[in-house]
């Protein structure tokens, strides 16, 4: 959470929200803020999913030991899911990667292109032609 946290100026200039989902409680969350250094970092809202119900939903509870999977999910202004990346417990998320993806999602939607393999903000996307269809 401290990564995020070290970005969220960056996701606030970009016109984004950021939540953290936890199966741990809230209890647990004010707790780990209080003694933990990375914990107390985080200035956005940590929501508990104790019934796993959220988890569930976006398919990142492991019922073998009770937690989530790591996930990032890149819901637009009305709701739909347009991007998600996913990871096992044991691997750290990126948020250079998390960035990246959240630029080229307001890029598609400002310009009606779309984003090759690694696109980053500079880099004029493709328009959505057949003729250039497996070119890039």
């Amino acid at each position: 959470m401290a990564a995020v946290a070290a970005r969220y100026r960056t996701l606030q200039a970009l016109n984004t929200e950021f939540l953290a989902i936890s199966t741990d409680s809230n209890y647990v969350h004010k707790v780990e803020g209080m003694i933990s250094p990375n914990a107390s970092l985080a200035p956005f809202p940590i929501l508990e999913d104790r019934t796993h119900e959220i988890s569930r939903a976006y398919d990142v509870y492991n019922p073998a030991t009770g937690a989530d999977f790591r996930g990032m999910f890149f819901i637009d202004p009305r709701g739909i899911l347009r991007a998600q990346l996913v990871y096992t417990t044991t691997t750290g998320r990126s948020t250079a990667e998390m960035l990246r993806v959240l630029q080229a999602l307001q890029y598609q939607q400002t310009s009606d292109r779309v984003t090759q393999a690694d696109w980053h903000p500079g880099l004029v996307g493709l328009l959505p032609q057949w003729e250039d269809v497996g070119k890039y």
